[in-house]
């Protein structure tokens, strides 16, 4: 085929339009592996029927609590730095992910 040939067959303005979008690097799934670490009401056995869980401690995984300790945080928002230097100082703010909270019954 002639360059003359391939220059025929290429699309004329209002014939094609398209749209790319590209990224380079590996896909970012933030998740934790920490085990459920419960915060009760009272002393005692932590959590039961008498002894509810009010919130988590510190480091806390295992957000609903049912022995798988892999779980995903909930994303409020997301902004990210694309200065490759940032991965050295937190390219993704603690900020964008919401603490969770421990659901009452009834809810």
């Amino acid at each position: 085929m002639t360059a003359q040939e391939l220059l025929a067959m290429r699309p004329t303005d209002g014939e094609s339009a398209g749209q790319a979008s590209s990224q380079s690097g590996y896909p970012l799934t933030a998740s934790n592996s920490n085990s459920y670490q419960p915060v009760c009401a009272n002393a005692g056995p932590c959590p039961s029927f008498s002894n509810p869980a009010i919130g988590y401690g510190p480091f806390s995984g295992d957000y609903n609590a049912d022995g798988v300790n892999n779980d995903y945080p909930n994303a409020v928002s997301y902004s990210q730095s694309t200065n490759n230097g940032s991965w050295l100082s937190g390219a993704t703010p603690k900020s964008d992910f919401a603490g969770s909270y421990v659901r009452l019954r009834g809810e």
